[in-house]
């Protein structure tokens, strides 16, 4: 499986995919609002206080322009290959998840092989976060062709094991066990 993993990250990936309006996967609005309602539901609805964020994986950065407006904050952006400006050009496995809140990995651990992906998931499962949102496509989507080639399409429960830290309440966001929340709120 690992040969099959994309490693090409340049302008025309970027373009492919995020750019050009004919081929994108998504558009920057659709990613801005994804990350304003997890802002919302992490403060509103469950009474966490975000201030400390990291994105693993940043991508163009929209998600974390949204998730900044909503919560007034300013995320830490980590992607290698990123087009962002305001991203570090840092590796997301050497990354220390230390003193933070939050932690996004959104549509990011499916490009790494299984035991870097592996390694990254145990230590976003032992931080202090509060919060994860981790975002993945797995064996169980349906995925274009094209899309199944380039990617690490592990099962459900491979992501879940590595997360015994944190219980899933839903939509992909993970609490640890030991963080108090309004349960009213999700009622």
């Amino acid at each position: 499986m690992d040969a099959a993993l994309r490693t090409d990250w340049g302008d025309s990936f970027w373009s492919k995919f995020y750019a050009d309006k004919a081929t994108r996967i998504v558009d920057p609005e659709s990613l801005q609002i994804e990350g304003m309602w997890l802002g919302l539901t992490l403060k509103s609805r469950l009474g966490l206080a975000v201030d400390r964020i990291i994105d693993l994986g940043s991508g163009t950065g929209d998600f974390a322009d949204g998730l900044d407006r909503a919560l007034q904050t300013e995320t830490r952006r980590i992607d290698l290959h990123s087009p962002d400006r305001a991203a570090e050009r840092v590796d997301i496995r050497l990354v220390q998840l230390h003193n933070v809140d939050l932690i996004v990995c959104r549509d990011t651990l499916q490009c790494l092989e299984d035991a870097s992906a592996a390694a990254l998931l145990i230590r976003m499962n032992n931080s202090c976060a509060d919060a994860i949102y981790l975002r993945v496509p797995t064996n169980k989507d349906q995925l274009t062709e094209d899309s199944d080639r380039l990617i690490a399409l592990r099962a459900p429960g491979w992501y879940v094991s590595h997360l015994t830290n944190y219980a899933h309440l839903r939509f992909g966001i993970w609490i640890r066990r030991i963080t108090p929340i309004r349960l009213a709120a999700l009622e």
